[in-house]
């Protein structure tokens, strides 16, 4: 059994094993203008690894005549292509992280909702980063220690919708809530969270009543736009994600996370509403 754990292991992870091989669903209510694509963005990290050298010196031979002096010669060219051996031996065993550790970037397109009401475009950007360990298990590998960080979400006010560059307006306040959840029904938000995260049982996209990670911010202030950050406080998940069959075997699987927004934005005595979900995706790529 110990065997067959190890092989298959290696068969995941493509270590020694030969020949191995967002779109936005959204749901907004109100003015929604057309629904944009979702885009990922995703940066692998990078590691090092050291491969094994080794020195040669150099020895006087304290021998006198021909023949000891050609035996003295012979034994430092074997030492010299022992070393050799040596170092190409340690260069041939070094091997990354069979558990690797990725910390992604993610972000989405920014959506435009408009709103007669306030006479406004609203735009809705959202990014942050997702950590997690990659892992083999049986015969294929695995997506765990899921942890979510610097979750942000920026409504930005607009005199109109559409354009590169348009022109900001000014609202009076802003409420604004962002509840995250794992795509695929494996994984659970953990119920120990810290400020400014809560939990709650809630509806999700694919998954029925599940438990999230919510956060709630309120603006009482005049301004062009409104961020919602939860300065570098972890959303933790418990249980692993199916991660592909194989690093040997890309595009790698993606890790997505269902991200609900909804915001309310006022200008004095008039108000709008708009919800939508997003899905933050990020892949490793080695």
């Amino acid at each position: 059994m110990k065997r067959l754990t190890a092989f298959t292991a290696a068969a995941a992870l493509g270590l020694g094993v030969a020949g191995g091989a967002w779109a936005v669903d959204a749901s907004s209510g109100g003015h929604e203008s057309p629904a944009t694509a979702g885009r990922v963005a995703a940066t692998s990290g990078t590691g090092t690894f050291e491969e094994g050298t080794s020195e040669t010196g150099t020895s006087g031979a304290g021998a006198s005549g021909a023949g000891a002096s050609g035996a003295g010669a012979s034994a430092a060219g074997k030492s010299a292509t022992e070393t050799s051996a040596e170092g190409k031996s340690a260069k041939a065993t070094s091997s990354p992280d069979p558990n690797p550790k990725f910390s992604l970037a993610y972000s989405t397109t920014p959506k435009d909702f408009n709103s007669p009401p306030l006479g406004r475009s609203l735009r809705l950007s959202t990014w942050g980063t997702i950590s997690f360990t990659r892992q083999a298990e049986n015969f294929h590998l695995i997506y765990k220690d899921i942890k979510l960080t610097n979750a942000t979400a920026r409504v930005s006010v607009l005199k109109k919708c559409g354009g590169s560059n348009p022109a900001p307006a000014k609202a009076t306040g802003a409420e604004m809530v962002q509840s995250f959840s794992e795509s695929s029904c494996k994984a659970n938000v953990e119920v120990a969270v810290g400020l400014p995260w809560a939990v709650s049982f809630t509806p999700t996209l694919n998954c029925g009543k599940r438990r999230v990670g919510q956060m709630k911010t309120r603006f009482d202030a005049k301004d062009i736009d409104y961020s919602q950050y939860n300065s570098g406080v972890p959303l933790n998940f418990k249980g692993s994600v199916y991660g592909g069959p194989s690093v040997l075997q890309k595009p790698h699987q993606p890790l997505c996370l269902v991200n609900a927004v909804s915001f309310k934005i006022w200008n004095k005595s008039k108000s709008d509403s708009f919800e939508t979900k997003l899905k933050a995706c990020v892949t490793p790529v080695n």
